[in-house]
């Protein structure tokens, strides 16, 4: 099912996040055709923007002179996105107390230009998805948890929401940012439940497993925390969990066309299903998500064991599981 999802993939790995407009979007961004990135970014799946406007921000030139720009909606909540990445990439990804103190006032600083640009954007379009999205990320760095609360209830009544919006909600779940593993997996497992989401809907609460994993294995102070870590992902109900959930996802997806033609979200669920399967020792279905993948890993959650860029150990991770160096 899954080589049929994408049609033909491109040849060159890609060290950064990937979305097939992103060349056509830079080109539009660079040129400051704000009514033509608008346009296109209007005419994708929400979870498809979502993912457009952060590659955006992951690869535009950071802090970029945007000049003038018409406030309509849309193009604030891009614009807004960008910022909000241009932050992380001012912070870096690392724990708090690995950040270099010089990074901290242009990680504010971007956060509270995106806040201005998404709130502008949520005035004149108050159910805007992505742009609610982005506003949870903001808060999270931010740390008001009294607004992110409020905007995170405004996110999930919005019926169609994009998955990576949602991932962003579940790492402010988490005990790395302003929760606990219960609050996070609450999160993943009410919104896997959730039919109106796209059947990748299920790769949130693998991604749970794999940021309890990652927290109790590298950043919980308790030496006895982080020995069960290591054997936390391949614990029978653990590895049964994920593969349950990759079996409501196949499930789904398979008489779903309208599903299946969503391709970013097919993508969010090949990165977060596979990486979690891939860590329970289920080669075979790690295989088939690597596989649909193609040269283009996301950046996360495969990160967390291939290092930075994802893209530069892929071959050596598609090799391991039994595929090919590269993509046909």
């Amino acid at each position: 099912m899954f080589g049929s999802l994408f049609g033909r993939k491109p040849t060159g790995f890609d060290t950064r996040d990937w979305h097939p407009q992103i060349d056509h979007a830079l080109a539009l961004f660079e040129k400051q055709d704000w009514t033509g990135l608008s346009l296109l970014v209007s005419r994708q799946s929400v979870n498809s923007a979502f993912r457009l406007i952060t590659a955006l921000g992951v690869r535009s030139e950071l802090d970029s002179d945007l000049g003038n720009y018409p406030h309509t909606p849309g193009l604030l909540t891009i614009l807004g996105g960008i910022h909000t990445c241009w932050a992380w990439r001012h912070r870096g990804f690392g724990a708090g107390e690995d950040v270099e103190t010089d990074r901290w006032p242009r990680f504010f600083e971007s956060l509270e230009t995106a806040s201005d640009l998404l709130t502008e954007a949520l005035e004149l379009r108050e159910n805007a998805a992505c742009a609610l999205g982005f506003m949870g990320r903001v808060l999270t760095g931010v740390g008001d948890t009294d607004q992110l609360a409020i905007i995170e209830t405004r996110f999930l009544a919005c019926p169609d929401r994009p998955l990576d919006g949602c991932a962003m909600f579940l790492q402010a779940h988490s005990p790395k940012w302003h929760g606990d593993h219960d609050s996070m997996f609450t999160f993943a497992n009410r919104e896997a439940l959730d039919e109106r989401l796209h059947p990748a809907r299920h790769a949130l609460p693998a991604r749970a497993h794999v940021e309890k994993w990652l927290y109790d294995a590298c950043m919980d102070e308790d030496p006895e925390v982080n020995r069960h870590a290591e054997r936390y992902m391949s614990q029978p109900e653990i590895v049964a969990d994920i593969c349950a959930l990759n079996d409501a996802f196949n499930r789904e997806m398979a008489d779903n066309p309208a599903a299946q033609a969503d391709e970013s979200a097919c993508r969010f669920a090949h990165d977060n299903l596979g990486y979690a399967l891939y860590l329970a020792g289920q080669r075979q279905e790690a295989a088939r998500h690597v596989s649909a993948l193609g040269q283009h890993p996301g950046q996360w959650p495969w990160v967390y064991s291939l290092g930075e860029p994802p893209a530069r150990e892929w071959g050596r991770l598609r090799k391991s599981l039994g595929l090919s160096r590269r993509a046909a």
